[in-house]
């Protein structure tokens, strides 16, 4: 009997499942987001007693960007989190439920699997260019006293003890937050590819259901009462796969409430 590993490597987006949900939800990751989760909220409350003490135009204007992309990873790292058992249950539904990769035939499947290459190779290199963001974020570079409010509160108020353990965060903290910004959207992403490989296969199924009438002898075959209940049970088992995939969208729609 497969394991979950090998069956999940049949499918085409393997390395999209790989990076965003499975080690995405690893224990380590998961350890992370806790604790980046808890640095940038006192982080944020630090900036916002600062902006009370201090407040002014300039500081929304200078300082807004940056107190946004942490509202965003919060609630990023928040939802990713909450959501775990619902995507967890929904790959599982998908391993049995869902058509294979050659389930109609080999041209079909080196079809999915052209596009498929092609669409892990546009991620991976919008992965590699977070990855870049995330190194050129690190403090080694230079401060952000430029776009985010902590490195100036840092330097009038904070004593050099905690300046460092400031520093030592953000080798954590930028890194996760530039997983986050990527990672939540390559889950939609992996279950809409998911979804869209299933009907494609589908609509050949359909196709290869009346492929053999191009020949005009072939063309009596419809009067016949086999082929008759063949092309029955293969409607029958389009129409049944497609019901699951209405339900399968259904439950992950509603998981995301």
């Amino acid at each position: 009997m497969s394991t979950k590993r090998e069956v999940v490597k049949n499918f085409p987006y393997y390395y999209l499942f790989k990076i965003c949900i499975d080690f995405g939800y690893s224990n380590v990751v998961k350890r992370l987001n806790i604790c980046c989760i808890t640095m940038i909220v006192m982080f944020h409350l630090t900036q916002i007693h600062y902006m009370q003490e201090n407040f002014s135009k300039e500081l929304i204007l200078k300082y807004g960007s940056g107190i946004a992309l942490g509202i965003y990873t919060i609630l990023s790292m928040s939802v990713q989190m909450l959501i775990e058992h619902e995507i967890k249950d929904l790959i599982a539904e998908a391993l049995f439920s869902m058509w294979a990769v050659d389930s109609c035939g080999p041209q079909v499947e080196k079809l999915i699997l052209r596009r498929a290459k092609v669409m892990n190779i546009i991620y991976c290199s919008i992965f590699a260019w977070f990855a870049l963001m995330a190194t050129v974020m690190l403090p080694m570079w230079g401060d952000h006293s430029e776009w985010l409010l902590y490195d100036p509160i840092l330097v009038e108020d904070v004593k050099t003890r905690l300046k460092i353990i400031y520093y030592l965060s953000t080798f954590i903290i930028f890194p996760m937050i530039a997983f986050s910004a990527i990672r939540l959207p390559g889950i939609l992403l992996y279950g809409i590819l998911q979804i869209h490989m299933q009907i494609m296969l589908i609509n050949h199924k359909l196709v290869q259901v009346s492929e053999d009438l191009d020949d005009l002898n072939n063309v009596k075959k419809i009067d016949q009462d086999d082929y008759q209940e063949r092309i029955y049970k293969e409607l029958c088992l389009c129409v049944e796969h497609h019901i699951k995939i209405k339900l399968y969208v259904k439950s992950g729609l509603y998981a995301s409430k």
